[in-house]
């Protein structure tokens, strides 16, 4: 990325902003987890059911 001010994001998205086109495809395709509590508990009430 040529020109580009990169300043208003955090330090981590920066990094994957500056990756190269496939680099940045992998990662944009990788699994991500979004951290909610009330997902928290229900994984939780999951884990104890087994």
């Amino acid at each position: 990325m040529k020109n580009v001010t990169l300043g208003h994001l955090l330090p981590t998205a920066r990094k994957q902003a500056e990756l190269g086109d496939d680099e940045r495809i992998v990662a944009l395709l990788r699994d991500r987890w979004i951290d909610y509590r009330r997902h928290r508990l229900s994984l939780k009430g999951l884990e104890k059911g087994s």
